[in-house]
């Protein structure tokens, strides 16, 4: 992320706090952080590796999901939410953009900016 757009557009609140809340959860259907940094113009986050892409996509592709699949998702995600919700943190950006799909096909909780 570009530090100055972040300063141009009141975003620099957002990313430190989307840093700091990656950094304080451990669950495994939710995105890993696994180091961040900065350099005089950018700042960096490198997350785990999510090679299945979003629910979007899959959604875009299928359409329509088999009801098994459905509830594994959900499963899932309700497992991650309670996680959050346990820690005092609130994900306010649920949308199938923000469900990332691991290597495994298990959910990632991604985009904290909006948290709090």
């Amino acid at each position: 992320m570009k530090k100055q757009f972040l300063i141009n557009n009141n975003q620099v609140k957002y990313a430190v706090s989307e840093a700091s809340i990656m950094k304080a959860l451990d669950h495994p259907y939710i995105l890993s952080l696994i180091f961040n940094f900065q350099t005089p113009s950018n700042l960096y986050m490198a997350v785990e590796y999510c090679p299945n892409g979003d629910l979007s996509e899959i959604l875009d592709e299928y359409s329509l999901l088999d009801e098994d699949i459905s509830k594994f998702i959900i499963a899932e995600l309700i497992l991650g939410m309670k996680y959050m919700h346990d820690k005092g943190i609130i994900f306010r950006d649920l949308k199938p953009e923000n469900i990332l799909l691991d290597q495994g096909g298990h959910i990632r909780l991604a985009d904290f900016g909006l948290a709090k």
